[in-house]
């Protein structure tokens, strides 16, 4: 019975605008942690917090970091900076969590945008196709676990409109499904509906947002291995097999001009213990 599996939650953000055809770039991340996962990354989370910023209504937010703005600059104090950088990262390597992804290039997608989209099986909305990219390997995550769990999917809470369009994108998975998946695998691994948290305080929301950014700029600076925090988030990457035909974490689309590239980050996680 689904009810009697365990539930496997499922934390997704973006990087990049959707609707605006002059971003090159859109992203999608989801970090997907089960059990004990969620508490622990929470209280550990706050435990940063307090000590750096003496607030625990404080937020990560990628972007601010990366660019040092707001607090994140520590008044110019650089060995405390460093000294923050080094235990989030310690936070993010401590947090049992799977990653998986989408980069959608729309430099290099041209004008699948339009209506009618060009291919039948790409959706005319960029949301939407990176949301099918990324949940098409999560359950393929799903399938492969002992126990079966089920996930339960939470976005960052937006506007109404936003929001419904949302449920709207998963709803139809569920019905319809994929090019590669069918709607009856969607049904089986998901839950219907989506969960919506704010972004605030400390939440797995903030480590989707931080995993979202540094796939970006890992696209950005041409998907080379040493990009960014390729070390820990190649870490934690779903794969099989071969890591090819949906069995690794990460989608770039298209990828006919770059494959190479990317292929050798699924190639540097060859050592890993699957």
């Amino acid at each position: 019975m689904r009810d009697d599996r365990p539930k496997n939650l499922l934390f997704i953000d973006e990087s990049g605008k959707a609707k605006d055809p002059t971003d090159s770039l859109f992203v999608l991340a989801g970090v997907a942690l089960e059990g004990d996962a969620v508490d622990q990354y929470v209280q550990a989370a706050d435990q940063l917090k307090l000590e750096f910023f003496e607030d625990l209504e404080f937020t990560f937010h990628a972007i601010e970091m990366n660019n040092l703005r707001s607090r994140y600059g520590f008044q110019g104090d650089d060995s405390r900076r460093d000294d923050f950088s080094e235990r989030l990262g310690q936070l993010i390597d401590a947090t049992p969590h799977v990653v998986f992804g989408s980069v959608l290039r729309r430099d290099a997608i041209g004008q699948f945008t339009s209506t009618p989209p060009a291919d039948d099986y790409i959706p005319g909305d960029m949301y939407v196709f990176a949301l099918q990219l990324l949940l098409e390997r999560y359950v393929d995550y799903l399938d492969q676990q002992v126990e079966r769990p089920v996930g339960q999917i939470a976005l960052e809470a937006q506007g109404q409109k936003e929001n419904a369009e949302n449920q709207l994108a998963l709803a139809r998975l569920l019905l319809q499904g994929t090019q590669w998946v069918p709607e009856r695998a969607f049904r089986s691994y998901l839950r219907v509906g989506v969960d919506f948290h704010p972004k605030a305080g400390s939440h797995p929301l903030e480590l989707a947002d931080l995993t979202a950014y540094s796939l970006r700029e890992w696209a950005r600076n041409g998907f080379r291995i040493e990009s960014g925090r390729w070390g820990l988030l190649g870490s934690r990457v779903y794969w099989r097999d071969d890591r090819r035909m949906g069995k690794f974490g990460i989608k770039v689309w298209p990828d006919y001009d770059i494959r190479g590239a990317v292929e050798a980050h699924r190639d540097s996680l060859q050592e890993r213990p699957n």
